[in-house]
């Protein structure tokens, strides 16, 4: 389990709500032949997938900048609602019509699992001084109203 490394807590307020978003980055060996009469070539590639709304893309950070997760003090950590082998299944699924449709390989890749491991996103939920809360993204600095995500409100004290 890793969360990114939050350099510092920017000008939130006193009464914020740590919260750590559930992400799974799966590690995958795609094997393919880019045109008729070339070798076949290898690349290693890392997914992420959304826990919670189910989603998947890419992932480009490096591994460096992530760190491993010590739990405690009162952080919250939403339920996953996305099963293991579905979202394997999915992730499969992505790279190979990427591969097909968008680098439009010659051959049909063989796509191998490598690795998977969580990754938390540590976020702030507190109350703007609009009276509305607001999701802090720590790592990015972003932020957007808790009203977009319906699924963390009820986390809210």
């Amino acid at each position: 389990m890793y969360t990114l490394s939050i350099s510092n807590k920017q000008n939130l307020p006193e009464d914020y709500q740590l919260l750590y978003y559930p992400y799974s980055i799966t590690e995958w060996e795609i094997e393919y032949k880019p045109l008729p009469f070339s070798k076949k070539r290898k690349e290693k590639i890392r997914i992420v997938t959304n826990l919670l709304r189910k989603e998947t893309a890419f992932f480009e950070l490096p591994f460096t900048e992530l760190k491993p997760l010590s739990s405690g003090g009162d952080s919250i950590i939403p339920q996953e609602n996305y099963s293991e082998d579905k979202r394997e299944e999915v992730a499969q699924e992505f790279i190979r019509n990427y591969y097909i449709h968008k680098k439009k390989i010659w051959s049909y890749p063989a796509v191998n699992f490598i690795n998977s491991y969580k990754l938390y996103v540590p976020y702030a939920i507190y109350e703007d001084t609009k009276q509305d809360f607001v999701l802090h993204e720590l790592y990015t600095d972003s932020k957007e109203p808790l009203t977009k995500h319906k699924e963390l409100a009820h986390y809210v004290n």
